[in-house]
């Protein structure tokens, strides 16, 4: 009996899923490339009018605070607001720790406290040399 997945529909599937994906990439590489152009070509401005397309930049600011640093700061600053915006947190090294020690039973703690969650599936496609002897 054959193998299903040597079939030929499902050897077209897969090889018009990956040319697709080849295309993505090539796509995805031209977008890069060229969005540097046209920032250039906007210079200063944050919206502008190429025919019928319409160019819109926004910068994004992903500036944050470095929670270590907050704490030092709120400690020195008054340590009686520290307790009305901290929280608790586990710390995972200390806890893997105190299972290998087996203070705490791994089993134990799963009943109470694991979530499961759905795994992603990944699916990734190489293009092969194939010998057409």
């Amino acid at each position: 009996m054959k193998d299903p997945f040597l079939i030929k529909e499902n050897t077209e599937l897969v090889k018009e899923y990956f040319r697709r994906n080849q295309i993505k990439k090539e796509q995805e590489a031209w977008l890069k490339k060229s969005k540097t152009k046209v920032l250039e070509l906007m210079g200063d401005r944050a919206k502008a009018d190429f025919d019928e397309v319409r160019v819109s930049v926004a910068t994004v600011d992903k500036s944050n605070f470095d929670l270590d640093l907050v704490y030092d700061y709120i400690k020195e600053l008054s340590p009686a607001l520290l307790p009305k915006c901290t929280k608790k947190v586990i710390d995972e090294e200390l806890l893997v720790g105190l299972i290998e020690a087996e203070e705490i039973d791994l089993d134990e703690l799963k009943k109470a406290a694991w979530v499961a969650k759905t795994p992603e599936t990944r699916l990734t496609l190489k293009e092969l040399d194939v010998d057409n002897d």
